[in-house]
């Protein structure tokens, strides 16, 4: 989701931008099989929009994967919100204000698993419990059951975590060490929150 002050504008750029991919598109595609008409070529890269998002009959789509190639015309225009003149995020009492923003921030700066899994989690660290919404620093995928256990891609295998909370947490338990019990999780989490608070990490 992009971030703009003028709509109007941004719609015209957005608009030119396809128009150019589009002549990139033909012009690849015409050197990729210079022995075949387009009617050819056509019927085998362009398919019609599989997430019905639009009518639009002519995606470029990959012939193996069926993985399409998404218009720029169609990232969702949103008008950028002021801070009220007066607030302040020092302000305590005006906590719950910036947590609402940064949430509404992280949503719109953020893919679709990913914004899933921080909706899951209430935008909270998993190991350290403080904010990921708040861009105080990177995220990773974390795998509750790592992968090299045998653990999956599945949303109900995966948190999203700080860079630190995550490496700290795999100096302690390394992915190649048996998965933790209950109590295991519960102490490393306890002992990344302490660090956390202190600075170390």
């Amino acid at each position: 989701m992009l971030v703009v002050r003028k709509e109007g504008v941004a719609k015209k750029v957005f608009s030119e931008m396809d128009a150019h991919i589009w002549k990139v598109q033909y012009k690849f595609l015409r050197r990729l099989h210079p022995k075949k008409n387009w009617h050819w070529i056509s019927k085998r890269y362009f398919k019609p929009d599989k997430t019905g998002q639009s009518n639009n009959n002519w995606i470029l789509t990959d012939p193996i994967t069926n993985n399409q190639l998404k218009k720029v015309s169609w990232i969702p225009i949103k008008r950028h919100v002021l801070i009220k003149y007066d607030y302040s995020p020092f302000n305590k009492n005006l906590k719950d204000y910036f947590e609402k923003r940064d949430i509404k921030e992280f949503d719109r700066n953020n893919v679709a698993y990913r914004q899933k899994l921080a909706k899951k989690q209430k935008y909270i660290c998993s190991l350290c419990s403080k904010s990921i919404a708040d861009r105080a620093e990177g995220l990773e995928i974390h795998h509750k059951i790592p992968r090299i256990k045998g653990g999956s891609n599945e949303y109900k295998n995966l948190e999203l975590v700080h860079i630190s909370c995550h490496l700290e947490y795999h100096k302690v338990f390394p992915a190649r060490a048996d998965i933790l019990n209950k109590s295991q999780l519960g102490s490393v989490k306890k002992y990344i929150k302490r660090k956390k608070i202190i600075g170390l990490i």
